[in-house]
């Protein structure tokens, strides 16, 4: 399970505020390829566990990538489950389930 950062309350994922916070929408941004693509994002019907993402292309986006978003700074590691025109279904897996880069330039590549 997918816990956020923030303090009890705030943020898209609350329980107490579950199906509100399914009907609004989050500014997002989708980064893949060690952070040197993104793509900006509409967030909607986000709970702890997914979220159905509005964007120009989701073909131009891998299986696996990082979602934040923007106006609460959380971030999660989304994996995609579907494709239909513009939106894309994602799940979250936990950190130590996802394998596309080292946060922060840790790693064998950061020299």
């Amino acid at each position: 399970m997918v816990e956020s950062a923030l303090p009890k309350g705030e943020g898209p994922c609350r329980t107490s505020a579950a199906s509100a916070a399914r009907r609004r929408t989050w500014p997002g941004r989708i980064a893949f390829e060690r952070g040197a693509q993104l793509r900006e994002c509409i967030v909607r019907d986000i709970t702890k566990v997914g979220a159905r993402l509005t964007l120009a292309n989701p073909r131009l986006v891998p299986d696996e990538f990082e979602l934040l978003i923007l106006t609460t700074g959380e971030i999660f590691q989304a994996v995609a489950k579907w494709r239909r025109g513009r939106e894309l279904g994602v799940y979250f897996v936990e950190k130590d389930d996802f394998l596309a880069w080292p946060a922060h330039g840790v790693g064998p590549s950061a020299a």
